[in-house]
C-alpha cells in the first residue's frame, strides 16, 4: 500500500464501529429505510460479480469489508470504502445529508413547516452527456461548480445542499422508446448534438439540490427559473425548480430527497419518470461494474470520499 493509499485510508476510517453502528440503527429503525435486508444481499451480489468482471478485485474486495479492520504498518485502521453501492456508506451519506437538511430547517427556519414550503426550491440541472471517462465526468462537476458559484454570487443570501450523480444511459436503448420516454430522448440528442452519434453507453452528469431562496418570492423564484435556462440552454428539460410537495410531512419529505440525492441503481431508467427505472432493463455486469468504478475513480481524484459528490454552498 501507497502512502497516498494510506493516507485516503485513515481519511475514510474517522467513524469508529459504534458510530457506523448507530447510523445504521437510526435507519434501520426509520419506517422510510432504503432498502430491505434482502434487497441489499441482492445488490451485494451484483455489485461483486460487476466489478470482478471488469477485473476491479481491489474495490470489490473494498466493499465487501467495508467495516472491518485492516493493520497498516503499527496503526490499525477501519475500512470505509466510500462506495454508494455499500449499504454502510450509501446509508451514512443519506443520514448525515438528511441531518444538514434537518439542521437548516431547525436553525435557520426555526422549525417553521410554512416557511419552508415558501423558501425551499427543488433543483434538478442535467449538466452534460459524457463518455465512460472520468475525465470528462470531472470536467462537467467542475464547470457545473463554477456555475453554481455565480449563482450565490449574484443571489445573496441563497443556499443550496445537493449531490452531483453519475447516471448510465444506454441511447441505443432510449432511441427505440416513443411513450414517456420520449422527451429524455429529445434531451439527451439535443445535449449531444455536434458531440457524437447518438449511439452506445454514455454518462449523464447531473445533479439534485435543495435551494433555499431565503426572503425572496415567486417573482424571484421564476427569474432564478429564468437565469439556469440561460445557462442551460440546449433543452428546455435540463434544468427544472420546482416547490416541494406541499402537504407532504417535513420528515418524509427531508428523508425522499435525502435518499434520492444517492442512488445506486443497476438498470437503465429510459424516461425522466422517478420510478420508472423499476421497468428498466438490468445493466450488464460489466456496464455495471464500470459505472461503479467510475464513482470510486472520480472520489479518489478528489478528497476520497462522497463529500467529493456533495453540493454545499451559500448562507
Amino acid at each position: 500500500m501507497t502512502s497516498t493509499e494510506f493516507k485516503q485510508l485513515k481519511e475514510r476510517s474517522k467513524d469508529t464501529k459504534e458510530e457506523i453502528k448507530r447510523l445504521l440503527s437510526l435507519v434501520n429503525a426509520n419506517p422510510l429505510s432504503l432498502m430491505t435486508v434482502e434487497e441489499y444481499k441482492h445488490v451485494k451480489t451484483k455489485v461483486q460479480n460487476a466489478l470482478r468482471s471488469i477485473r476491479a478485485y481491489k474495490l470489490a474486495e473494498n466493499i465487501e469489508r467495508c467495516g472491518s479492520r485492516v493493520k497498516v504498518g503499527s496503526e490499525v485502521v477501519r475500512r470505509v470504502c466510500s462506495s454508494l453501492y455499500c449499504r454502510k456508506c450509501r446509508e451514512k451519506a443519506v443520514y448525515n445529508y438528511q441531518q444538514r437538511l434537518l439542521k437548516r430547517f431547525q436553525e435557520e427556519l426555526k422549525g417553521d413547516k410554512n416557511k419552508l414550503q415558501d423558501r425551499w426550491i427543488y433543483l434538478t440541472v442535467l449538466c452534460a452527456v459524457t463518455n465512460f471517462e472520468v475525465k470528462e465526468v470531472s470536467k462537467a462537476v467542475d464547470e457545473a461548480r463554477v456555475v453554481l458559484g455565480k449563482f450565490i454570487r449574484k443571489y445573496k443570501g441563497a443556499w443550496i445542499e445537493g449531490a452531483f450523480e453519475f447516471e448510465l444511459v444506454d441511447l441505443d436503448d432510449v432511441a427505440v422508446y416513443d411513450d414517456d420516454s420520449s422527451v429524455k430522448k429529445a434531451t439527451l440528442r439535443a445535449m449531444m448534438s455536434g458531440n457524437g452519434t447518438f449511439t452506445g453507453k454514455k454518462i449523464l452528469v447531473h445533479y439534485h439540490a435543495v435551494l433555499d431562496i431565503g426572503n425572496r418570492n415567486d417573482t424571484h423564484v421564476r427569474e432564478m427559473k429564468k437565469w439556469f435556462n440561460e445557462k442551460y440552454n440546449i433543452h428546455s428539460r435540463q434544468t427544472r425548480l420546482h416547490y416541494t410537495v406541499k402537504y407532504q410531512d417535513v420528515k418524509d419529505k427531508i428523508w425522499k430527497i435525502s435518499s434520492y440525492a444517492f442512488k445506486n441503481r443497476l438498470r437503465y431508467n429510459k424516461s425522466f419518470v422517478t420510478s420508472g427505472w423499476k421497468t428498466g432493463k438490468h445493466f450488464r455486469n460489466r456496464d455495471a461494474g464500470r459505472l461503479i468504478k467510475l464513482y470510486d475513480d472520480f472520489m479518489n481524484r478528489r478528497s476520497g470520499s462522497v463529500r467529493s459528490l456533495l453540493i454545499g454552498m451559500g448562507g
